[in-house]
């Protein structure tokens, strides 16, 4: 099968090239010596003109034998290129086109750019791979991300639960572990209701709850501009014309929407517990919320419940758990939960 041969030196140099002249086979695995990195080529290599793309660089074609993918490679290419003995964190969100690798236990360079390169051979669909530079902070909740390896690009391309999103992973907040709480709450809604979606992003609550009840009226609010425009963008890619997005602070905003929702979304965990007045405000009588909490791992549903029940009690109204689980772990003391309960007003 032919290859192009590059020097290990130059082999980001080499990807780049390949992948901007549409030649890298997928279904086969990059492979490496100690010296020189080989990059499998398609079939349509014989169609362009490779002798004019290669000028100018130092790669050269060789026929060898290809190596196929298959579904263990990724862990293969880590024992191969980094060995078994070095105890590293290995795993990395994929969103679309980018991967995304915490370094807090990889602080060596090498083993890093290594180990982001394995991410890159053993899946076709990542061009990108990112490292986390920092904690999610501010209103925006954003993160810095620093370039390790693949193209620099920051764009990405997300598919989920029939949806597709597009936005700016430094300029916004996406969390791919949420996947399995929008599809829940995409089957648990029902058409003809009025869905606020409090911090909604780039709107993939909205959205995906959208596509399933084409009669609903979704209106999400998003306080950062930069979510806000790729939340415009996403409601027109995926042709969800019932949602409605909103650009503002919730807290400064949200009397325009007095007793309007039948169901309530809150993904903000950090500061959930801060915008139930907001929540009551906007809800119908037999309102269900969905609200995302950071809690204690050791007793923190039930302080989180009674801290509910304290503010129903305080502004007149009932409260019914209809209910609640863990969503993640998040730190060695906390974990983050979601409780659906029913705003009783009457």
């Amino acid at each position: 099968m032919m290859h192009i041969k590059v020097n290990k030196s130059n082999a980001e140099l080499a990807r780049k090239f390949i992948i901007k002249n549409n030649l890298l086979d997928n279904s086969f695995i990059v492979q490496h010596d100690d010296r020189d990195t080989y990059f499998p080529i398609s079939n349509n290599i014989y169609k362009a003109n490779i002798k004019k793309l290669l000028k100018n660089h130092n790669f050269e074609i060789i026929d060898i034998v290809g190596k196929k993918r298959d579904v263990n490679d990724y862990y293969k290419l880590i024992n191969e290129r980094i060995g078994p003995d070095i105890t590293i964190d290995t795993g990395y969100d994929a969103l679309g086109n980018i991967g995304i690798i915490d370094p807090r236990h990889n602080s060596d360079k090498k083993v890093l750019k290594t180990l982001a390169l394995c991410i890159l051979d053993s899946n076709s669909n990542l061009k990108t791979v990112l490292a986390k530079n920092g904690p999610v902070n501010g209103i925006y909740r954003t993160r810095r991300l620093s370039y390790i390896a693949g193209e620099r690009k920051y764009i990405a391309s997300y598919k989920e639960n029939g949806a597709t999103f597009i936005f700016d992973v430094r300029r916004t907040f996406f969390s791919t572990r949420l996947s399995f709480e929008r599809s829940r709450l995409m089957k648990l809604s029902k058409n003809n209701e009025c869905v606020m979606v409090l911090f909604a992003g780039i709107g993939p609550f909205a959205i995906e709850i959208a596509k399933k009840n084409l009669n609903s009226n979704i209106i999400g609010i998003e306080i950062n501009p930069y979510a806000y425009k790729n939340m415009i963008k996403n409601i027109k890619l995926n042709n969800t014309k019932n949602v409605h997005a909103v650009l503002g602070d919730v807290k400064k905003i949200y009397k325009k929407y007095a007793s309007i929702s039948d169901r309530i979304i809150m993904p903000l965990p950090k500061t959930s517990y801060e915008f139930l007045d907001e929540a009551f405000f906007i809800a119908k009588d037999n309102c269900i919320v969905h609200l995302y909490a950071f809690v204690e791992i050791d007793g923190g549903f039930d302080k989180f419940v009674k801290k509910l029940q304290v503010h129903a009690k305080n502004n007149g109204y009932g409260v019914e758990i209809l209910f609640h689980r863990v969503v993640r772990p998040y730190s060695a003391l906390e974990e983050e939960i979601v409780i659906d309960y029913r705003i009783k007003k009457h």
